[in-house]
Parts: structure tokens; sequence; C-alpha cells
């Protein structure tokens, strides 16, 4: 199954809505895990989602979803980054999309 992610947030900043579907268009497709493991950072167990295309992949610790309709869904939770001062970790939320990419009407762009 082809999914699009669309991450909704840049190091823990809000994308402006009408500015998503420009990053869309620039795919971001592969596939979806969700399960539980334990995180060494956190020393307990976490939910985690991974999504995966090609060699890489981005992780999002302590995921919930937030609402599903159709052939959409949001998760939220945060992920992690390096840093010249060590390892950051930061708010994120995904735009899933199942299926193929939608027609996005100018008015969106």
């Amino acid at each position: 199954m082809k999914l699009h992610v669309l991450k909704m947030r840049k190091n823990g900043i809000v994308i402006p809505k009408k500015h998503l579907f420009d990053r869309f268009h620039r795919g971001a497709v592969g596939e979806l895990e969700i399960g539980e493991s334990t995180d060494q950072g956190l020393h307990r167990m976490v939910k985690r989602a991974k999504f995966t295309r090609g060699q890489h992949s981005d992780i999002l610790f302590d995921v919930t979803m937030q609402w599903m309709s159709g052939d959409r869904f949001v998760l939220s939770g945060f992920e992690r980054a390096t840093s010249p001062l060590g390892e950051v970790e930061f708010a994120q939320s995904w735009l899933c999309i199942m299926g193929d990419m939608p027609e996005v009407p100018n008015q969106q762009r």
C-alpha cells in the first residue's frame, strides 16, 4: 500500500496548512509501521511509528492517532534530531494519506 506522509511541523514549529501540500508534491511515499519497543533514552516502553522510504526512516515517539477520516489520518508525538549540542526532541504531527496522490486545487497551494 502506498502511504504519503506530510510532516506538519519543522523542528517543532507548525507549517501553515496552505504550505503543506507544496511539500506533498516533493514525494514522501513509503511504508508505515506502528508498534511498541523499549526506548534506551527514556528508559521505558514507547509506542513508535516508523515511516520508511528507500534507505531513509523517520520515527515518531509516543505516537497517538488524532483523527482518521476516509483515506487520511494524523499521528502525533515527538521526533528526535541531532544538534551540535546533542540530541533534541520536538513535537511533531504527520498527516498520512493512503493510496494515490490527490489532486490539489490551486487555491490550496
